[in-house]
Formats: structure tokens, C-alpha cells, sequence
């Protein structure tokens, strides 16, 4: 829909809600998602995740993305 605009406006006030104005009611919520397409998915949804930790201001807001292998080892980067 390219409402960048809109994105960037919610993922401010996620920001300010995680760090400023109610950090002991407002944590992040892990969530699993299952590849299908291994070869590009891993690293197309690893791009998303970033920018959108980038855009909402780095360490301080949300942890960082991680990424399990079939077996359910973590690892911290893609492979």
C-alpha cells in the first residue's frame, strides 16, 4: 500500500509506549514464523525486521531478532 508515512508514525509511538511513557505495562511479544522458501524468505524477513528495529530506534525499544534452525538451536544472525 506504500503508507510509509502511517508506518513510520505507528512504529513512533510503539517506540515512545516501549521506552518513555508506559515501559512496565508495554513489552515486545515474540513471535515464530515458519519459513516455506528457506533460500530467500530467511533473509527478506531478516532485512524487515531490521528496518523496522532501526526505524523504532535500535537496542532501546525492541531486542533484537533471532533466528532457529529445525533442530530449535538459536542463532543470532541468519546462516
Amino acid at each position: 500500500m506504500l503508507e510509509f508515512g502511517l508506518v513510520r508514525e505507528a512504529l513512533r509511538e510503539r517506540r515512545l509506549l516501549l521506552t518513555e511513557l508506559a515501559p512496565h505495562l508495554v513489552r515486545p511479544v515474540p513471535f515464530l514464523w515458519p519459513l516455506t522458501h528457506r533460500g530467500w524468505e530467511r533473509p527478506y524477513l531478516a532485512a524487515g525486521a531490521a528496518a523496522v528495529r532501526h526505524a523504532m530506534g535500535g537496542r532501546r525499544a525492541v531486542p533484537r531478532a533471532r533466528h532457529f534452525t529445525r533442530a530449535g538451536r538459536c542463532g543470532s544472525r541468519p546462516r
